[in-house]
C-alpha cells in the first residue's frame, strides 16, 4: 500500500468525500481537492509542485479516476479556493469525525497570551 492509498483511506474514514459532495462540489473539484490533500501528505510542496507531482509521479489519478495530466494547474488552484471558502464547515466536520473515530471527549483549553507574557517578564526580572 502506498502513501496515496493510506491518505485516501484516511479521507474516507473522516467522511470527507461525502461532506464535499454535501457542500455542492462537483466530481472534478472533489478530485482536485483530494489530489491536493494526497499530494501534500505524500510530498509536501507548493500547489504548483503538487500539480506537477500529481501528473508525473502519483497514482492518485488512478485512485480517484481522474486524469490529472489533462487538468490545468488552475483547476487545482480553484479547488483550493473552494476548499478555503468552505473551511469552517469542513473543519467542523473533520473535527467531529476525528472525535467520533477515536472516541475522544471534547474539551477546551484557553491560553491567556497577555498573562503568559507578564509571567515571562516577571521571571526574567528576578
Amino acid at each position: 500500500m502506498d502513501v496515496e492509498q493510506v491518505a485516501l483511506h484516511a479521507v474516507g474514514q473522516f467522511g470527507l468525500v461525502a461532506k464535499l459532495t454535501d457542500l455542492g462540489l462537483n466530481g472534478v473539484a472533489r478530485a482536485c481537492i483530494l489530489g491536493n490533500l494526497m499530494g501534500r501528505i505524500a510530498e509536501p510542496a507548493s500547489e504548483l509542485a503538487t500539480w506537477e507531482w500529481l501528473q508525473a509521479n502519483s497514482t492518485s489519478g488512478e485512485l480517484l479516476d481522474v486524469d490529472f495530466a489533462g487538468l490545468s494547474h488552475m483547476r487545482l488552484y480553484r479547488a483550493s479556493d473552494e476548499l478555503m471558502r468552505q473551511r469552517d464547515a469542513i473543519e467542523s466536520h473533520v473535527f467531529g469525525a476525528v472525535t467520533n473515530l477515536f472516541g475522544l471527549q471534547e474539551s477546551l483549553a484557553f491560553e491567556d497570551g497577555a498573562a503568559h507574557g507578564v509571567r515571562q517578564r516577571a521571571q526574567t526580572q528576578q
